[in-house]
């Protein structure tokens, strides 16, 4: 399998609408088993909307208005880094 590997230096977690952690560096790699994990550092969070689903990792590209978005299947928080496990890209 081919091992994919991506970054960037923000992102966000979002629940619905609302923003549920603002996320500063963070990298998108494939796991053994072939999932999709991203990794990234915890600016700052609302652990009420963390605790809700469904959940969506969401990277900004270029205008305010488009973005690329992947749904979370699982989530864990481990000090100031967040560890998801993400389902298949939407939009």
């Amino acid at each position: 399998m081919n091992e994919f590997r991506w970054g960037g230096a923000a992102a966000e977690v979002r629940w619905a609408w609302h923003q549920a952690a603002v996320l500063g560096p963070w990298t998108m790699t494939t796991t053994p088993d072939g999932q999709m994990e991203v990794t990234a550092q915890i600016a700052s969070s609302d652990e009420t909307r963390l605790e809700k689903a469904p959940l969506t990792f969401v990277v900004p590209r270029g205008d305010e208005r488009k973005a690329w978005t992947w749904p979370i299947a699982s989530l864990r928080i481990v000090g100031p880094t967040l560890v998801a496990h993400l389902g298949p890209q939407e939009g």
